[in-house]
C-alpha cells in the first residue's frame, strides 16, 4: 500500500509533463505559420518542415488551414497550406504553393496524379511503397477560376495582388514535388511566370491546358520554350535534394537554391542541353524477395549463432546448427514471400490531391 502512494504522485505527475510537452509542441507549431503580408527570406518553416526559397524577398499573401479527402478508413485530414509570391516591379514574378500535414497521421498520405503523368515535360517517381513517395513533376499551369480547382489560400493571394495592381500571367511553369511517408506530407509548387522567365517569348493567350505552347506535343517545335523547359527541369532536379532535407527538418543553414528565370537570364543559351533529371526504377518482386531474404538472413543468422553458443558453449556445434538452419529457413522464407508477392494482396500507394493555382491538366 505504501508503495502504491508513492507511486501515484508519481505517475500523475509524469503525466502532467507528458500533457505539458504535448501543448508545448502544438504552439510551437502554430507559432511556426507566417502571417499574412509577413516576409519570408532563404526558406520557409512549416509545421516542422523546411522548404528553401530562391533569393528575395518572399511575401505571404496566402495562408489557412484545410481539409482534403483521404478515404474510407479517414475521410478527411488536416492540412496548413501557404501562398508566397515574389514581387518584381508591377508583376508576380513566381509563387509558391505548400501544403503539410497539421497532425501526424498513420495512414500514409499518398502521392498526387502528378507523379505519373505521361503528358507532362517531367513526371519522376524518384521512390515509392505502399506508404513513402517523392516524386518531382515540371508543366504548364493556366489560369481557372473553377473553385474545385483553385486552393482557398491562392484566392487570397489573388485577391491582394489584384488590389495591389500586380500583373499575374495566364499560363505558369509549375515545378511540383510530393514527399511523404506514413505519417508527414510535403507538397510544393514553385510557379514561375514565363512571360518574365523568357522575355522574347510571346505571352500565351491559352485559356485551356491543352492548348497551351508549353505542353510537351509543341514543345518539340518551339526552341526557345523548350529551352527554358529543360532549363526548369534542371533546376528541379537541382532542388529536390535539399527538399528532402527539409522534409526532416536538417537543410544546413548555409544552404541556397537560385532562381531559374536569373540563371537563364544570365546564360541566354541556357537549357539547350538535354535535361538530366533520373527516376527511381523499383526493383522486380522476385529480386525484391531475394534481397531481403539475405538481408533478414544475415541478421536472423547472427542471433541463431549467440542463442546456440549460450545453449552449449560449444562454438563449432553452434555454427553447424546456425549453418543448417540458415539454408533451411532462407529457402522457407523466400519462398513465403515470393507466394505472397505471387497471390497475396497487392498494395498501392493512395493519391491525395491539393487544390492548386489553376489548371494543371486536360
Amino acid at each position: 500500500m505504501a508503495v502504491r502512494r508513492r507511486l501515484f504522485p508519481g505517475l500523475i505527475a509524469i503525466m502532467a509533463l507528458l500533457m505539458a510537452g504535448m501543448v508545448l509542441s502544438r504552439a510551437a507549431l502554430a507559432a511556426e505559420v507566417p502571417s499574412i503580408g509577413q516576409t519570408v527570406r532563404d526558406r520557409l518553416v512549416l509545421a516542422g518542415k523546411q522548404v528553401p526559397l530562391p533569393p528575395g524577398d518572399w511575401l505571404v499573401a496566402g495562408s489557412g488551414g484545410d481539409t482534403v479527402t483521404m478515404g474510407r478508413r479517414q475521410p478527411v485530414a488536416e492540412v496548413q497550406s501557404l501562398v508566397l509570391l515574389h514581387i518584381d516591379d508591377d508583376a508576380v514574378a513566381a509563387a509558391i504553393v505548400v501544403h503539410t500535414n497539421s497532425r501526424s497521421q498513420s495512414m500514409g498520405w499518398g502521392k498526387t496524379r502528378l507523379c505519373g503523368r505521361t503528358d507532362l515535360p517531367l513526371a519522376n517517381i524518384h521512390y515509392e511503397s505502399d506508404h513513402d513517395v517523392s516524386c518531382s513533376f515540371v508543366g504548364p499551369v493556366v489560369r481557372d477560376a473553377d473553385p474545385d480547382v483553385i486552393a482557398p489560400v491562392w484566392r487570397q493571394a489573388r485577391r491582394l495582388a489584384e488590389t495591389e495592381g500586380w500583373r499575374l500571367p495566364g499560363t505558369w511553369l509549375m515545378a511540383g514535388y510530393r514527399i511523404a511517408d506514413l505519417h508527414d506530407v510535403l507538397d510544393v509548387r514553385y510557379h514561375f511566370n514565363p512571360d518574365l522567365l523568357a522575355p522574347g517569348i510571346e505571352a500565351s493567350a491559352a485559356t485551356a491546358w491543352s492548348s497551351s505552347p508549353w505542353v510537351p506535343e509543341r514543345l518539340g517545335e518551339d526552341a526557345a520554350r523548350g529551352a527554358v523547359v529543360a532549363a526548369l527541369i534542371r533546376w528541379t532536379g537541382s532542388v529536390r535534394d535539399t527538399l528532402e532535407l527539409g522534409f526532416r527538418n536538417r537543410i544546413p543553414a548555409a544552404t541556397v537554391i537560385g532562381m531559374p528565370m536569373l540563371d537563364l537570364r544570365a546564360s541566354p543559351g541556357a537549357g539547350t542541353e538535354p535535361a538530366d533529371e533520373t527516376s527511381y526504377v523499383q526493383p522486380d518482386a522476385l529480386s525484391l524477395s531475394f534481397w531481403k531474404t539475405v538481408t533478414y538472413r544475415i541478421l536472423a543468422s547472427a542471433t541463431d549463432l549467440g542463442v546456440n553458443y549460450l545453449f552449449t558453449s560449444d562454438l563449432a556445434l553452434s555454427s553447424g546448427i546456425t549453418a543448417a538452419g540458415f539454408l533451411a529457413f532462407s529457402a522457407v522464407y523466400f519462398a513465403h514471400e515470393s507466394m505472397w508477392n505471387l497471390f497475396g494482396i497487392t498494395t498501392t500507394v493512395r493519391e491525395v490531391e491539393f487544390p492548386g493555382i489553376g489548371r494543371d491538366g486536360p
